[in-house]
């Protein structure tokens, strides 16, 4: 009897192994035919599972972190009714982003994204051009990504320092040296420990929850507490702006900021294991957890900051350092908890550098940038696109010099992010909207909108159209060289940019996505 049981646990075993195979090949077979179908042969390891992705979009998120660390602009233009109903309108907007995104990363599983997509579906008379434009900007648009989230980290260090440090005299060049530091640490990563980047960011994921827990208990339990009344009806005005629904609609760039970036798994499309499922799964995952996350902190917030005035005015000009410290009143705990904090933002610079430099490889790789051959390099030992990581590290830098140049950088890099991001879905969704109302829709991919796919495509329409509008504004007035919102004309000059080398070269050169499988240009499905 126990040798029969023994035999039956045995061929259990071997029948378990053998399905994980079987499911392992069908996953394998899936990931080989959506590239094959786009024209792309595989290049990079798939070491990203659907519980690395989840965690590596939701680092890259970090939407409650992003809240922390520009809840200043909020109590500046709106206060906290501005805060609490922009979130909402917010987030259901981006969702709705984030939902089209998905959809077309089903179709489309590669790492160029909203490139690709682009080219993917429009007609082939404007094709080439359109597909050059969201190239260069969905590049541009991470670069700024990269820029504005070191900065965050850059300036939150800066901050603890002058927290423990009181002759420190601020400067905000050492802003700029800090994040130049940040950015070093993550090339390091991103290339000597590829291998455990997933790991890394799977740890990284759960820090980003159980951080979420160290801020709220001290929110409920150590601070005083206004009224619910102060905290849901109470409107701020203290920009300069006179319009109320101008300041109020301004305020929010604090609660979209935290949003963007969803797509950022996408450009990890070709190192993930059946990515057709999974790529879209994990960014609608991360998304919605990351933004119940984030309202939960909003309200804890709100209700758990003892001085907002003070928080607004600290002489470390960090809000979420000075709530800290008022609510512990002890330098030491209040440089604990920031501290972790810090170790989240380094990792989603981390995640960021990597997502972005895939998107920069593939969009090399069809020949969409100068010296197309040696940025689409990729290292024959690490299997990763080491030149693409050192040049978004330059950019991110070059790019981070506004710091020096402006008393309100950080606004202006989370403008700049946000309206390049912005741009670069609405461009695609428009697209797919004319598409579904000629019903000519694509063949979709395994994770689809079906009837709800028009919708949800013209609330994403609409609600990118009125954020990108309101965050070129200054966030206060009146308006100077030093708080000037340099947004627009930095994004400006981008595009005006990428339109000069289309004239130059790219109309001449640029094809489109490369058919690597076959000598032309690929042929959508």
């Amino acid at each position: 009897m126990d040798e029969e049981n023994g035999v039956r646990s045995r061929q259990q075993g071997n029948s378990s192994r053998n399905t994980l195979a079987s499911k392992t090949i069908r996953s394998s077979d899936r990931d080989a035919r959506a590239l094959a179908k786009h024209g792309k042969r595989q290049q990079l390891d798939r070491n990203f599972g659907i519980i690395s992705a989840i965690a590596f979009n939701s680092i890259i998120l970090s939407c409650w972190e992003a809240i922390a660390t520009t809840i200043g602009a909020g109590f500046l233009n709106g206060g906290p009714v501005s805060l609490i109903y922009g979130f909402l309108l917010s987030w259901t907007g981006t969702l709705a982003l984030c939902l089209s995104l998905a959809e077309m990363a089903s179709i489309a599983p590669i790492s160029s994204a909203q490139y690709h997509f682009v080219a993917m579906l429009t007609p082939p008379g404007a094709s080439k051009l359109l597909s050059w434009l969201s190239g260069w900007i969905t590049v541009f648009a991470w670069q700024s990504n990269i820029a504005s989230v070191g900065y965050l980290a850059a300036t939150q260090i800066q901050a603890l320092v002058m927290l423990n440090y009181e002759s420190y005299v601020y400067e905000r060049w050492h802003g700029s040296m800090l994040f130049c530091a940040v950015v070093m640490v993550s090339i390091c990563v991103n290339v000597f420990g590829i291998k455990i980047l997933p790991q890394l960011e799977t740890i990284a994921g759960i820090l980003h929850v159980c951080l979420f827990f160290v801020f709220l208990v001290p929110f409920i339990y150590l601070s005083p507490h206004p009224t619910a009344a102060a905290v849901f009806t109470d409107f701020e005005n203290h920009s300069g702006w006179n319009n109320n629904v101008v300041s109020w609609c301004i305020g929010l760039l604090t609660v979209t900021y935290p949003l963007i970036g969803f797509e950022g798994v996408c450009h990890l499309s070709e190192e993930i294991k059946d990515a057709p499922m999974t790529v879209p799964r994990s960014m609608v995952l991360s998304f919605v957890i990351n933004g119940v996350l984030a309202f939960a902190f909003l309200i804890a917030l709100l209700f758990g900051v003892p001085d907002i005035e003070g928080a607004l005015n600290s002489p470390t000009k960090s809000p979420i350092v000075e709530i800290m410290y008022q609510i512990f009143q002890s330098k030491i705990a209040a440089t604990a908890v920031v501290g972790l904090f810090v170790v989240v933002l380094f990792c989603v610079v981390m995640g960021m550098v990597a997502s972005t430099s895939r998107l920069t490889w593939a969009f090399a790789r069809d020949n969409g940038l100068p010296f197309s051959r040696t940025i689409a390099y990729v290292h024959p030992l690490y299997k990763i696109p080491v030149n693409a990581i050192l040049l978004n590290a330059l950019i991110a830098m070059l790019i981070n010099l506004i710091n020096i140049a402006s008393s309100t950088a950080f606004s202006a890099l989370v403008s700049l992010t946000t309206v390049s991001l912005y741009a670069s879905y609405i461009l695609p969704i428009a697209i797919m909207i004319q598409r579904r109302l000629r019903n000519d829709e694509p063949n979709f991919g395994p994770y689809t909108l079906g009837r709800y796919g028009l919708l949800v495509n013209v609330i994403a329409i609409l609600w990118g159209t009125f954020a990108v509008i309101f965050e070129v504004f200054p966030t206060e007035m009146p308006v100077t060289a030093a708080n000037m919102n340099y947004a627009s004309l930095v994004f400006g000059s981008a595009v005006i940019f990428s339109l000069v080398t289309w004239f130059l070269y790219g109309g001449k050169t640029f094809q489109g996505p490369v058919n690597e499988l076959d000598e032309g240009s690929v042929a959508f499905i």
